[in-house]
């Protein structure tokens, strides 16, 4: 797992969508999730853990409950080597129900964490914690 943090407008976004681009042809299957933040208020969970589930096994999938929803990604992304992009995350609920643990996902698979709160992504082990800044002239 790799987690991206900085202010607002300090590129974050920008910089995991170029990762994406760039070595999304190495995956099994790649899933980026923007906005967390707005559209778990707005749709919740549930409907996010089917949008990673959809594209990552290129079919509808439907979660029935978000306890269920973090047991399908688990079993059925745990052998596949993934690129999943989470971007906007604010809370810990949402790392929880999205990406529990590093062993969801198959051997050489990479998760990229987007957020503007460092304590987030420091509750977590196994991530690699990267800090952007704005330069200014």
């Amino acid at each position: 797992m790799v987690g991206i943090w900085g202010v607002g407008g300090g590129g974050k976004t920008t910089l995991a969508s170029a990762a994406y681009m760039e070595i999304s042809h190495q995956f099994e299957a790649c899933c980026l999730v923007e906005n967390i933040r707005e559209e778990s208020s707005k749709h919740g969970l549930k409907r996010l853990q089917e949008k990673i589930l959809s594209v990552a096994l290129k079919t509808t999938v439907v979660v029935d409950s978000e306890i269920e929803g973090r047991g399908m990604i688990k079993r059925r992304l745990c052998h596949k080597r993934v690129l999943v992009v989470l971007d906007d995350v604010d809370d810990l609920e949402q790392l929880e129900a999205l990406a529990g643990s590093h062993d969801w996902f198959g051997e050489g698979s990479r998760i990229i964490i987007t957020t503007r709160d460092k304590h987030l992504l420091s509750s977590r082990a196994h991530t690699n914690i990267y800090e952007t800044c704005i330069l200014q002239r």
